[in-house]
């Protein structure tokens, strides 16, 4: 039996780059300050925006005798970020196709041709910024960039791609480029310093190599879900190493080393990259079980067999839940509960589950509303650099204010026991230094506590 891996799936709800968008309408008059809920285009998946103005609904007023009748006539209109985005890749025929759609159930996807290949794909795997494309068969491994930035067809399809029979301009010295020297472009990388004779823009942004080549199949492809330059193969057959691994895999000229080390001549066919930055950790499934190291070290790599329940059997893939606790859904859709959990699976044992690097507790509750401190929100929200925090306390009290990000780790204290009055409170948050992505405001009040989420921009 083997693993057939013809098609891979990353999904990302916050790509904050995102240039698809929502249009609200509201059912009721709201003013600013208030938190609108809106639905991606991807799987319905709800999303929060505070408003920053107000939002109203128009109607007309009809007397007839005693009857009173409301007619809505318009409202305003709100177009707002679709953070939830998703590819889907696979191979059809002789060639590689890629979609943003899968996920968008009432869509009719949209299908992008990345590269021509004869040969089969076996193995497909896209880094978890959705920028890289990682497709491995019989020898070859090719990477696809620029994908982050691929929203139409004319950016990612082949068919877009500026070919040698074109004349392109380079922007900066107003030289001529065509024939052979077109082919050489990067256009992920450096599509922007060219345009066509025209003066009219290049759209395309994507960019296809093979970037490194091995004597066997490729069977599986991991990306370390923190750092995209961190990159896995594994190969099956014999007489020959088996585990490569890179750290510079989205450089112009990666380089990928055996790390067999002591690991026995068997087929190995799926591997992971543990998803915690501070280990060191690869999990693989082999001809017979599970293998992990946690010292990755060339030829001197040491991995240690994890096969005391499962038990020497052929395992044909290995993947890990990498998201964390926040990264689930409230409004209905469940939240993450296994964030590290790593799942094998067999020929003939089913499917088996290892918590050993299973996040122990959740770590930060979520939003519990109760007694003295009520109403907390974050505006405007995505932030960019400066927000407020706005809260309700019922009487004065000392209040505790800090930012953690999603792994429960503080990144900011705001105010430690500073005395706040009853009633409304509002403070100015400054995030100018914390990176983009995720992060939580902590409000605790005596014994009360509230967790707010925000965006950085």
């Amino acid at each position: 039996m083997e693993k057939d891996q013809t098609d891979n799936q990353k999904q990302n709800q916050e790509d904050l780059n995102t240039e698809d968008s929502v249009v609200f309408i509201p059912s009721q008059d709201m003013i600013a300050g208030d938190t609108v809920t809106y639905y991606s285009n991807s799987f319905g998946i709800p999303l929060k925006h505070v408003l920053t103005q107000n939002l109203n609904v128009y109607d007309t007023m009809n007397i007839v005798g005693s009857d009173t009748f409301i007619t809505v006539t318009g409202a305003d209109t709100l177009t707002l970020p679709d953070y939830v985005q998703s590819y889907f890749i696979t191979q059809n025929d002789a060639s590689v196709y890629i979609t943003r759609d899968m996920m968008r159930f009432t869509t009719n996807p949209e299908w992008w041709r990345l590269f021509n290949y004869s040969s089969s794909i076996k193995s497909f795997e896209i880094s978890h910024d959705m920028n890289y494309a990682w497709c491995g068969n019989y020898g070859s491994l090719i990477r696809v960039s620029g994908l982050a930035d691929a929203y139409t067809k004319q950016a990612a399809d082949l068919a877009y791609r500026p070919s040698s029979s074109d004349t392109l301009i380079e922007i900066s010295s107003g030289n001529i480029v065509t024939g052979s020297l077109v082919n050489q472009i990067n256009f992920a990388a450096d599509g922007d310093l060219y345009s066509y004779q025209n003066g009219s823009p290049i759209k395309y942004t994507v960019h296809y190599e093979t970037v490194y080549n091995v004597s066997g199949r490729i069977e599986d492809i991991s990306v370390d879900p923190a750092n995209p330059d961190n990159v896995c193969i594994v190969t099956g057959g014999t007489s020959s190493n088996h585990v490569f691994y890179s750290s510079n895999a989205t450089s112009d000229n990666p380089t990928f080393t055996s790390i067999d080390g002591d690991l026995p001549d068997m087929p190995v066919f799926g591997c992971i990259i543990e998803r915690d930055p501070a280990t060191d950790i690869i999990v693989i499934g082999t001809a017979y079980g599970v293998f992990s190291t946690d010292n990755i070290n060339g030829n001197s790599t040491n991995w240690v067999a994890n096969n005391a329940e499962i038990g020497a059997i052929p395992v044909y893939d290995i993947c890990q839940q990498w998201r964390d606790w926040e990264d689930g859904i409230e409004g209905g859709y469940r939240r993450v509960t296994n964030p590290g959990a790593i799942y094998a699976c067999t020929y003939g044992r089913g499917i088996w589950r290892a918590d050993n690097l299973l996040s122990t507790q959740e770590p930060i509750e979520s939003n519990n509303v109760i007694n003295n401190l009520s109403s907390s929100k974050i505006y405007p929200n995505p932030v960019i650099d400066n927000a407020n925090l706005s809260f309700d306390l019922n009487s004065n009290e000392l209040v505790n204010i800090s930012i953690y990000n999603l792994n429960g780790e503080l990144v900011k204290v705001l105010y430690n026991n500073v005395m706040m009055t009853s009633g409304n409170n509002n403070v100015s948050l400054n995030s100018s230094e914390l990176s983009m992505g995720t992060y939580l405001v902590v409000v605790k009040s005596g014994d009360d506590k509230e967790v707010v989420k925000f965006v950085k921009y």
